[in-house]
């Protein structure tokens, strides 16, 4: 099973965005004024990355932005005063029996009429694998954006998780049409979208900067990945938190997480810790077993989100692989079901920057045969099961105010 990061989960809600995520997730970003959103929609022609798509709330209707077949991401990003939308391009080449990858990184900046406003230029680099390639192509890879906190400078990263270069993220100026190289790898980059408080996985860039994970090198066989948080200016100075012990970012005991934002100082809850760090004086804190019984919601939620001024919670409830969507009033002691368990094998949340709804997209890639446990082999399964693919708009009374269907 895969640890879950206290640090990367901090980061989801700098922007007061709920997981981001690498890339191979779906998710929506918000518009900054919470009046819609866009996505990227994946079915085009083959070896394209997908068309990107806007949902304006108010008029509870989609529209094709832009439809470009060398796109890199899924998640687009949006800037702080919501008029361009970035988008990545990530083309990598291997040479067969070569550990060294070469890369070309490009953003392009597009408005919501879906003009191009710049290129970048286009950034070398390379990548070294852990094993030498067994073949040679050049392909489009995942990578991902941020964009907040400055006005002119976002954040690009590999959505490789598991690549250990030194070097996995990059400041570009769309002013100066640079980029500088950035140590480690912005946090949210690693979520898997499950522990997602109050915001969304979208953006981890504050004022002064942003969150990243910095991670060894190379690791011995069978050892834990010894991460540290760090805080990255705008101009790509690393700042080290401050502690009087090692603190761990990855934890295996731990489920959902709730954060906390008092001033400069991140208060992140789980059911089992306290983690606490202050961006000003750059210190943290770890207490272990503190908040067991302060968990808002109940059930075990992989995340849930909190709309504000109503006690209410959307909650996305565990059970295996598998989960489903609550809504709770616990102070009122009131439950009722929106997405029954099992209803799909993937769920994933990003709030409104207002906090006052939130995106869910449900997945389920249906079941079409079975194993036949007489024969060994797998038989069509009567009646088969259809597969799904939904983007549901939640209120905080419950309700579905809209129904998206992206197409695969």
């Amino acid at each position: 099973m895969r640890r879950r990061a206290f640090w990367i989960d901090l980061c989801l809600i700098l922007v007061g965005f709920i997981g981001i995520s690498g890339c191979d997730k779906d998710v929506v970003v918000w518009l900054p004024d919470s009046s819609g959103f866009v996505f990227i929609d994946k079915r085009t022609k083959e070896g394209s990355g997908g068309r990107l798509i806007h949902f304006d709330l108010k008029k509870n209707a989609t529209r094709i932005v832009y439809e470009n077949a060398q796109l890199s991401c899924l998640m687009p990003a949006i800037s702080p005063d919501g008029k361009i939308i970035a988008l990545a391009r990530l083309e990598k080449t291997t040479v067969a029996g070569s550990r060294t990858v070469a890369m070309k990184l490009q953003v392009v900046l597009i408005d919501f009429n879906g003009r191009e406003v710049k290129k970048s230029i286009v950034r070398d680099e390379v990548q070294v694998l852990d094993e030498a390639a067994t073949e040679s192509n050049t392909r489009l890879s995942r990578a991902n954006l941020y964009w907040g906190g400055h006005p002119d400078r976002l954040v690009f990263s590999l959505g490789d998780e598991q690549s250990f270069d030194k070097v996995r993220a990059w400041i570009y100026d769309r002013v100066d049409d640079s980029w500088i190289a950035v140590e480690g790898l912005p946090v949210s980059t690693y979520s898997d979208l499950r522990s997602i408080p109050n915001g969304s996985p979208i953006n981890t860039a504050t004022e002064k900067g942003f969150f990243v994970a910095l991670t060894p090198l190379s690791r011995a066989d069978g050892d834990p990945l010894n991460e540290r948080g760090a805080l990255v200016d705008w101009d790509g100075w690393v700042h080290k938190f401050n502690s009087e012990k090692p603190i761990p970012i990855l934890r295996d005991d731990d489920e959902a997480i709730g954060v906390v934002k008092e001033g400069s100082v991140y208060k992140l809850m789980s059911g089992q810790t306290l983690l606490t760090l202050d961006t000003d004086s750059m210190k943290a804190f770890e207490t272990r077993h503190a908040t067991k019984q302060k968990r808002p919601v109940e059930g075990k939620a992989l995340w849930w989100h909190e709309f504000p001024k109503t006690g209410a919670y959307l909650v996305h409830l565990k059970n295996g692989i598998e989960g489903g969507i609550e809504i709770q009033i616990p102070s009122k002691r009131m439950q009722r079901s929106l997405i029954a368990k099992g209803e799909f094998t993937d769920l994933s949340g990003v709030a409104s920057p207002d906090g006052q709804r939130i995106a869910v997209w449900g997945k389920h890639p249906g079941e079409k045969e079975v194993f036949d446990p007489k024969t060994g082999k797998s038989k069509p399964r009567v009646p088969p099961i259809p597969s799904k693919n939904l983007i549901y708009v939640f209120n905080s009374s419950g309700n579905i105010e809209a129904t998206i269907h992206p197409q695969d």
